[in-house]
């Protein structure tokens, strides 16, 4: 029997789906052929959502393939154009049809002035990019467009940049996020992409900072709104006792509150219901960790700082960020991997034989074979569906919690 396993990032016009159909008011052209339209698929059984999402393929035939695509194209836009006056539309050409190396931006010179406003056509390589750089150079692409300017609100706010559809975790991170800046007193003012209409773009500059939930999805854009607007962002994030009491002072210096209580309020009670783990109790564990690149290092902080455990590996399929990677990397182990080869993320889990688990459905096999402990913690999840498989946050005091009744 021929084992399966899913590649860890899908091809560049998901990532441009995903970001595209996580806003409101963005419709999204899918060209390619037949089979290509999958993912209207894997959204709405994984999603599960109330709504039809806001995709169409143009499902070209062989003949078009073999022609001419453009006529089919064309047809479908100006569909959209008319049944959904108030959205905009992102183009997604699909690996086969960019190999056709048709002009698909000529196609607005059959449009109306008016028309061809509403038409995009994200700045992706679509047969080189992957899913994840897609997605960032998407976000970006779409941001910047935007009429901004940097006027922060009277009382602190924040904007949480990279949640988006079809990322693990997304909804229960977004739930952390939300729950943390009430109890702390501070508005979310934007998240982006999820739950904003892609016209709502130009309040961004009311946060008072920005809040990288997905760090390779966001970065882009991040980078962006501190060069162009000054908009500052918080480069640590909430994972651990220790990340979270970081990422929260970070913020209070940024809004100007002091926020010292509620630290030791909720260090307090975790200590005083986990002292064992704090004083070494997981110290001859070993575990090793491989993700996105966020997930992957939020926890290898908390098992390294928090737990005090030999994190014997840890590792990321975004290999575009792979000096940054190392450079955060090298301080919590001295096994460092970045790759987005499965079989080469399976060889360094058997050398290393750990006593924990952390990564994507592709390491759970191994796992099994070495009677380890494993904890899923990032795509790819393919294959099922999301309500069916309830997963949760680890971020923040509550995302600590999480950690440690599937370690305890």
């Amino acid at each position: 029997m021929k084992l399966i396993y899913f590649p860890y990032k899908g091809p560049a016009f998901l990532g441009v789906v995903k970001i595209g159909i996580s806003f409101k008011n963005v419709h999204i052209i899918i060209f390619g052929p037949r089979g290509d339209n999958y993912v209207a698929d894997m959204l709405t059984m994984r999603e599960e959502p109330s709504k039809i999402p806001p995709i169409k393929c143009t499902n070209l035939s062989y003949e078009e393939l073999a022609y001419g695509a453009l006529p089919r194209l064309l047809k479908i836009i100006r569909y959209v154009l008319n049944k959904y006056p108030q959205d905009i539309i992102l183009i997604a050409p699909t690996v086969t049809s960019a190999l056709l190396k048709e002009d698909i931006q000529m196609i607005k010179s059959n449009l109306k002035e008016s028309e061809q406003e509403r038409i995009f056509f994200p700045p992706v390589n679509f047969f080189k990019d992957e899913e994840d750089i897609s997605a960032e150079k998407t976000l970006f692409f779409l941001v910047s467009k935007a009429n901004i300017s940097y006027s922060p609100s009277k009382s602190p706010s924040v904007n949480l940049l990279g949640i988006s559809f079809l990322n693990y975790n997304y909804l229960h991170d977004l739930r952390i996020y939300k729950e943390m800046m009430k109890d702390l007193g501070i508005k979310v003012n934007l998240t982006v992409p999820l739950e904003v209409s892609i016209f709502e773009l130009n309040r961004i500059g009311e946060g008072w900072v920005n809040i990288p939930s997905d760090e390779v999805t966001s970065y882009l854009t991040l980078s962006f709104l501190r060069e162009k607007y000054h908009q500052p962002f918080i480069s640590s994030l909430p994972y651990g006792l220790k990340g979270t009491k970081i990422f929260i002072e970070e913020l209070g210096k940024i809004v100007n509150k002091d926020f010292s209580d509620y630290i030791f309020k909720h260090e307090e009670e975790l200590f005083s219901k986990y002292k064992g783990v704090f004083r070494g109790e997981l110290k001859k564990k070993s575990v090793f960790i491989f993700g996105d690149f966020t997930t992957s290092l939020g926890l290898a902080t908390i098992f390294k700082k928090d737990f005090n455990c030999k994190v014997c590996g840890v590792g990321t399929y975004n290999v575009k960020y792979k000096d940054l990677f190392f450079e955060r990397a090298k301080k919590l182990s001295e096994n460092i991997l970045v790759t987005d080869e499965v079989k080469e993320v399976w060889k360094r889990l058997k050398e290393e034989k750990p006593d924990i688990v952390i990564g994507t459905a592709n390491e759970e096999f191994v796992a099994s074979q070495l009677n380890s402990l494993f904890i899923r913690i990032s795509s790819p999840l393919r294959s099922v569906t999301t309500s069916l498989f309830p997963s949760e946050s680890f971020l923040g005091y509550k995302g600590l919690k999480n950690l440690l009744s599937k370690i305890l």
